[in-house]
């Protein structure tokens, strides 16, 4: 038998029991479902890469070798056209010259009243303007046929202009060539004379390109002795001086004491000085002052003194004919090659002074 007490806690009990439940039963009731795979974010297709396409190595121009100077040249379109010769002056008046330090060759004559004049040939480059320009001689006549060059002149003796055409040059003065000769008003007359280039080469368009005229050799020659300084003497007027520029690898010449410079503020140089004796005499003529012309004899055999390296080599000339160039020999009669460059020809009279130094003057 259950106690009053005892039913009394039961009842409470269970009276607790129904409010608990009634409680969880208005709470609703959670299931938990199958979890959603989560959507994949989308990997980027890489884009491909292109490979980098080779890059063609850049191939220097192809060079070419100057016909007058065996030099490498870029340009070389230029050695499709002829030969151009300037007469000109060089007196005292006449100087500075201008163009002349670009000539590839440049032969130096004497000429009546002591003076000189050039015979400047120029093609590997283009010396703009040349001058002053002066009158040719008859030497010409024998010196430029081998070369087939335009000449030009300020005109010439009636006399001289039959060797010149008889010869076969083909020559311009002023008022020819359209318009390739003018007057500097800068400087005195007859000293003012000068011509264009180019004009001078579309004059002579359809001669024959330039050729070789003699061997040239980069690398120094044995036999030779040291030379620093050559003398010059073609008359008591004219005197010239070269010397060995160890910098510049040239030889730079002085006219008459003073160094030569010309109009563009250089001096005159070459990589090669030919000193060549020959024998002159006086010709039939006189000019404007009553000075006797003079004759050059360049064709035949003598002898001669190569330049080059610094350096001095006794040598033979030899010119067969007005149409043959010069050939410069060894004492053995093997050519004698020049030093790739610039050249100026000496034809200094078989009486003139020729000095050689080997050791440069002390300072």
């Amino acid at each position: 038998m259950v106690s009053p007490g005892s039913r009394r806690l039961l009842l409470a009990a269970l009276a607790l029991g129904l409010l608990v439940a009634c409680t969880a039963a208005a709470e609703p009731l959670v299931v938990a479902g199958p979890f959603e795979k989560p959507t994949p974010t989308p990997t980027p297709t890489p884009t491909p890469t292109e490979s980098p396409r080779p890059v063609p190595t850049r191939q220097p121009p192809p060079m070419a070798v100057a016909t007058l100077t065996g030099r490498q040249i870029l340009a070389e379109r230029l050695i499709a056209r002829p030969v151009l010769a300037v007469k000109v002056d060089n007196a005292p008046a006449a100087r500075p010259q201008v163009g002349l330090e670009l000539a590839d060759i440049v032969f130096e004559e004497l000429v009546e009243g002591g003076v000189t004049r050039f015979v400047a040939l120029f093609h590997s480059t283009d010396p703009g303007v040349v001058g002053p320009v002066r009158s040719g001689r008859d030497v010409d006549a024998a010196l430029l046929p081998p070369f087939q060059a335009v000449f030009g002149i300020s005109g010439a003796a009636g006399p001289v202009y039959g060797t010149l055409r008889a010869a076969g040059l083909t020559i311009f003065e002023e008022g020819q060539a359209g318009g390739a000769f003018f007057r500097d008003p800068e400087r005195p007359a007859p000293h003012n004379l000068m011509a264009t280039a180019v004009r001078l080469w579309e004059a002579g368009a359809a001669l024959p390109p330039a050729t070789t005229p003699w061997v040239f050799e980069q690398h120094s020659l044995t036999g030779g002795q040291p030379a620093a300084v050559v003398r010059l003497a073609f008359s008591q007027e004219t005197s010239a001086v070269w010397s060995w520029d160890l910098v510049d690898q040239a030889w730079q010449r002085e006219q008459n004491g003073s160094p030569h410079d010309v109009a563009s503020g250089d001096q005159a140089a070459a990589e090669n000085i030919v000193v060549v004796r020959v024998a002159v005499g006086r010709g039939g003529g006189v000019d404007v002052r009553g000075n006797p012309t003079a004759t050059i004899q360049v064709v035949g055999e003598g002898e001669a003194t190569v330049f080059r390296n610094g350096t001095a080599f006794t040598a033979a000339w030899r010119k067969r004919s007005v149409d043959s160039q010069f050939e410069w020999l060894r004492l053995d009669g093997s050519p004698l090659p020049l030093a790739p460059g610039r050249t100026w020809v000496e034809l200094l009279p078989s009486g003139g002074l020729l000095e050689i130094e080997a050791e440069p003057p002390a300072d």
